[in-house]
């Protein structure tokens, strides 16, 4: 799969579930993404991670785009950037996408 943020996010063989990692549903579409940051409590350490929408009128695979928001965490360094999807923080990542 794959992702490309600009003024739109436009994602490729996109799966319809990233928590489900095996997804046999995939769709090719655009949509919006918005940056944001989030807070562990009771930590207090903060993260950095990515929201996706996706609109079904902008999907060129008609009925297969998520209505639910995507959200993809921010890892690595400046140089060398990583987006991935992590649904339980002491395993793996189910996704992981580099520039």
């Amino acid at each position: 799969m794959r992702i490309t943020l600009g003024k739109k996010a436009r994602v490729k063989n996109w799966p319809y579930d990233l928590s489900e990692g095996n997804s046999e549903r995939h769709f090719d579409g655009v949509g919006d993404w918005s940056y944001g940051v989030g807070t562990v409590v009771p930590s207090k350490d903060t993260f950095a991670y990515i929201d996706l929408s996706f609109d079904d009128e902008d999907s060129t695979t008609e009925g297969e785009a998520p209505l639910e928001e995507q959200t993809l965490d921010i890892g690595g360094t400046p140089e060398d950037p990583v987006l991935f999807v992590q649904d339980d923080p002491d395993s793996c990542p189910d996704a992981e996408f580099r520039r």
